[in-house]
């Protein structure tokens, strides 16, 4: 019996879940594959057609991004920031990093930042706005929310 779309959907929901939980761990094809309950390779193709990005290059965008928050907003250590969200090697980490934002880790740490810089496929740099969290009560309200799918760089774009 083949799968419906409300069971792949709660299938990649578990995945992503676990990728965002154990993002410094080592997230194999098979592993990730066996928490969706799928095949490998079927897992894949769902995950790349649901997500619009290969689990390689999410884990890979996630890990950059906690890193570059990291950088830019705590003391931590360029090595200790890359063993910390999942690369063995700090040199990988460094190639990594460049690749992504065009600029050193230690280069990004001097420009004193307030916002973290995120890239489209495009290439188009767009900031995204890190924000000061604080506490507030509110009386209950009912809310209505909408879930955007597809590739990351449209569905998490605002314009």
């Amino acid at each position: 019996m083949r799968a419906s779309t409300t069971s792949y959907q709660e299938r990649l929901n578990r995945v992503l879940l676990h990728i965002n939980q154990n993002l410094n761990e080592p997230l194999t094809i098979v592993r990730l594959a066996e928490v969706a309950c799928l095949s490998p390779f079927h897992f894949h193709r769902i995950f790349s057609a649901h997500v619009g990005e290969t689990v390689t290059g999410h884990v890979r965008r996630l890990r950059l991004e906690r890193a570059a928050a990291r950088i830019a907003f705590t003391d931590d250590s360029i090595t200790d920031t890359a063993l910390g969200v999942g690369y063995e090697t700090p040199a990988a980490f460094a190639r990594a990093f460049r690749e992504r934002f065009a600029m050193s880790p230690s280069e990004f740490r001097g420009q004193q930042r307030t916002t973290v810089p995120a890239f489209t496929k495009t290439s188009i740099e767009r900031e995204i706005i890190v924000m000061k969290p604080e506490m507030r009560e509110f009386p209950e309200t009912d809310l209505l929310f909408v879930k955007k799918t597809g590739a990351y760089s449209d569905a998490a774009s605002v314009a």
